[in-house]
């Protein structure tokens, strides 16, 4: 189920992270109950699973623990300084037996430092916490060691102002590990943060005979966020209000069909779960009109679906949780691409921008590797894949970009990785984005591994720039593409031009992806960031589910609006009436049938089913397709549109005697015809043979009496719409209507004209009839 909060819950997530140390931050003072906790990944605990109302804590630092392969960034590591190796890792025995790792800075030397370069905001509150342990040879004092925050400048050189820290009178009020905190206000884009030990002499030696240990540090960013919106899937079929499916092989020279099975794409236990499955082999083909020679061999069968067009998102915390799969060439994503992209032109490309100029947000990828008992078995990997690794990486038009305009790779490439101590499919991670107007940080339970920042006032201050004055340029088109509205994606691909081929064994071993949830947060700043560009965003109004008979030339923007300087056009394709299998050549894709509001030919050649309906308000006189730096605005809104069969009704029929085609079936069969203001209705394609009924996505669609029988009065009947409204996927039965006939009252609301009183006043005196009011059917009546 989706929620969308209008009054999003507040809290301050520093106190989440720390507990009883943030009370106490400035002091120094050890945590209560933390030496106890002192371990293995202590800094991780408990950020794979964070409570609804507020994001995963955010730490700033990567391999925040010192374990090998433990969440490394590929942006940033330790930086060890010190004579002869006098800053090292070390290793103690726990407790427990297992080996803890940790950070230490040993006797001989008066000039050390173990810091990593972390990523903040000038301005911004930081609270620093770490394990320390303060030692010193028998005979000498503890000297000269400090737990540290300290500005880096823009050549990665330290920032000769003000330190913050934790000096060694702070530091040794225990004998063992203790958690040490304190705050600090960042001056500089990143921040070195760790220990040092330094004098500028030391006659009695009591300095290079202290040590310092450190671990689990972490920096957390004092900041209050909001829920604006999340799906938990909580319910047992997708929302298809907040969720379209994208369906065949569509890029990558990727080895999967998607699929609307629900084998493929199914919402089980609280999760959406995408699953590979084998394609059968009579469905198999290669893609060579888009690949030629090169085609790989489309094996399987998978899952893909996206929010485009229901909703979007500028700005704020992203994030999932979710359970990745593995084996070779397992390919999952969480993704964003721009709100006003055309689709590859399963949108007329005249009504939005084109790859890379819509810009694309990679939240996270995995290419993965054959599982151990396959590689036992001799499966080999593409060299470099792994199910420990996980990718963000940002896509934009550059007009000094690669050859597809793409800016993101050269000069050097502005994508990260991490590496996890265990694959991804061990468990369920939160992944996800910190997306402002100044940068866009990727991170997974909340470790942040990549920062990358756009041109702003603050960001280019001089002395204090975010990043290279060279590369201004480049970054403003990332900003020009990027800092738009976006949607949603989720998908499992397998093999493909990055993975490599995908291995023979995914379906047979169960290669599937299960997100628990997706969540949508937003900070003060981020949300007075979005409305600043919303406020000259163009809006659509009136745009609603549409329902025409086969045939008609419907005025589907009767009704529709939007601001001065954008008119609205619309396209449809035929994503609902997509089968799964069983065409000639097995390869099948989703078509664009209508192109416009002046494609009536089109229209009225539409066979009966559900469509969907893609309404964009676009800016008057602006041109959009092409490699061009996007710059006009667009607004999109998808609904559904439903044509219908050829049905003999009339008003009291029972609907249970109402005859229905193949695809189509009766919510409530106990309604009789006008009873209700609208029909329930569901569409299953028929025609996709090879999908198993009860796996078949299933759509539920309102339809009004009035189009079902001439002799029904429009906005008539007794009672509410009972049964079912939204729509349902793989053979589910959709959700429950709202019990105040919410779709009823919208239907209400747009037959509003006298036109029917007249013409049925008209028949009744021509023909002498006993009606009181007849209804002419006409395309685009309803907007449910």
């Amino acid at each position: 189920m989706s929620v969308t909060a209008a009054h999003g819950v507040t809290i301050d997530y520093s106190e989440q992270a720390l507990g009883a140390g943030a009370a106490t931050a400035s002091s120094g003072a050890t945590a209560g109950g933390e030496n106890a906790d002192h371990g293995v990944r202590t800094c991780l605990d408990g950020l794979t699973d964070p409570a609804a109302d507020a994001p995963t804590a955010l730490n700033k630092v990567a391999n925040c623990s010192f374990e090998a392969r433990d969440f490394i960034s590929s942006a940033r590591d330790w930086e060890w300084f010190g004579d002869d190796g006098t800053s090292h890792p070390a290793t103690e025995t726990l407790a427990d037996g297992t080996e803890n790792t940790f950070a230490l800075i040993d006797t001989g030397a008066i000039d050390n430092h173990i810091w990593q370069s972390v990523p903040t905001v000038p301005g911004r509150t930081y609270v620093v916490s770490a394990d320390i342990k303060v030692g010193v040879t028998d005979g000498y004092i503890p000297s000269a060691v400090f737990l540290t925050a300290k500005g880096m400048k823009p050549d990665g050189t330290q920032n000769q102002g003000a330190t913050t820290q934790l000096t060694t009178g702070e530091l040794t009020d225990s004998a063992d590990w203790s958690r040490k905190t304190f705050t600090f206000t960042a001056v500089n884009w990143n921040t070195f943060v760790g220990t040092v030990k330094w004098a500028a002499q030391d006659s009695e030696g009591h300095v290079s005979n202290t040590t310092i240990a450190m671990d689990n540090l972490t920096v957390y960013e004092q900041e209050s966020y909001d829920l604006i919106w999340s799906d938990e899937f909580d319910g047992d079929s997708l929302d298809e209000d907040t969720w379209g499916y994208e369906l065949g092989n569509v890029r990558g020279n990727e080895q999967q069909h998607y699929s609307s099975s629900s084998d493929n794409v199914d919402v089980v236990d609280g999760n959406l779960v995408l699953s590979a499955t084998d394609r059968p082999e009579v469905d198999q083909y290669r893609n060579t009109a888009r690949h030629g020679d090169n085609a790989r061999l489309v094996k399987y069968n998978s899952g893909s679906v996206r929010t485009e067009g229901r909703e979007e998102f500028l700005y704020g915390r992203v994030e999932a949780r979710m359970q990745l799969p593995e084996g070779k060439g397992a390919f999952p994503a969480f993704w964003m691409l721009g709100a006003d992209f055309h689709m590859d032109g399963r949108i007329n490309m005249e009504q939005g921008y084109s790859w890379p100029s819509t810009g694309e947000l990679d939240i996270m990828e995995i290419i993965g590797s054959p599982t151990a008992e396959r590689a036992a078995q001799g499966e080999v990997g593409k060299n470099g894949n792994s199910n420990a690794v996980a990718y963000g990486t940002p896509h934009f038009y550059y007009t000094q970009g690669d050859a597809d305009g793409d800016g993101s790779y050269a000069p050097k490439a502005l994508g990260g990785n991490l590496t996890a101590a265990e694959n991804f499919s061990e468990g369920y991670h939160v992944f996800g984005i910190d997306w402002n107007p100044e940068y866009i940080a990727w991170y997974v339970d909340g470790v942040v591994y990549n920062v990358m920042y756009f041109p702003t006032d603050s960001t280019t201050t001089a002395g204090n720039e975010a990043f290279v004055k060279s590369e201004v340029e480049r970054f403003q088109a990332a900003a020009d593409s990027m800092n738009r509205p976006q949607y949603l994606q989720f998908n499992l691909a397998t093999g493909g031009n990055w993975a490599g081929d995908a291995g023979d064994h995914l379906a047979e071993d169960g290669a599937s992806f299960a997100i628990d949830w997706v969540r949508y947060y937003r900070s003060a700043s981020q949300q007075a960031a979005a409305d600043a560009y919303y406020a000259d965003q163009p809006t659509i109004t009136g745009a609603g589910d549409r329902v025409m008979h086969a045939g008609e030339a419907a005025d589907l923007l009767a009704g529709i609006s939007t601001d001065d300087g954008f008119h609205v056009d619309y396209s449809i394709n035929d994503e609902h009436m997509f089968v799964n299998g069983g065409v000639e050549g097995g390869r099948n894709e989703v078509r664009l049938v209508v192109t416009g509001a002046d494609d009536t030919a089109a229209l009225q050649a539409l066979e009966p089913g559900v469509y969907s309906l893609h309404y964009s308000a676009l800016e008057d006189g602006a041109v959009y397709s092409g490699g061009i730096t996007p710059e006009a605005r667009v607004a999109r809104q998808t609904v559904r549109l439903t044509v219908l069969p050829e049905v003999e009704a009339a008003a009291g029929d029972a609907l249970a005697d109402v005859a229905m085609p193949a695809s189509w079936s009766w919510v409530d069969e106990s309604e009789t015809v006008g009873s209700v203001e609208a029909h329930g209705v569901r569409f299953s394609q028929a025609a996709d043979t090879v999908t198993a009924p009860e796996a078949r996505r299933s759509t539920v669609v309102s339809i009004p009496g009035s189009m079902l029988a001439d002799d029904v009065e429009q906005g008539g009947g007794g009672s509410q719409p009972g049964g079912e409204s939204g729509s349902g996927a793989g053979g589910g039965n959709g959700s429950d209507a709202a019990a105040d006939g919410s779709g009823a009252n919208a239907l209400a609301a747009t037959g509003a004209d006298s036109t029917p009183f007249i013409a049925g006043a008209l028949l009744l005196l021509a023909l002498g009839a006993a009606l009181l009011a007849r209804v002419r059917r006409r395309g685009a009546l309803t907007e449910n």
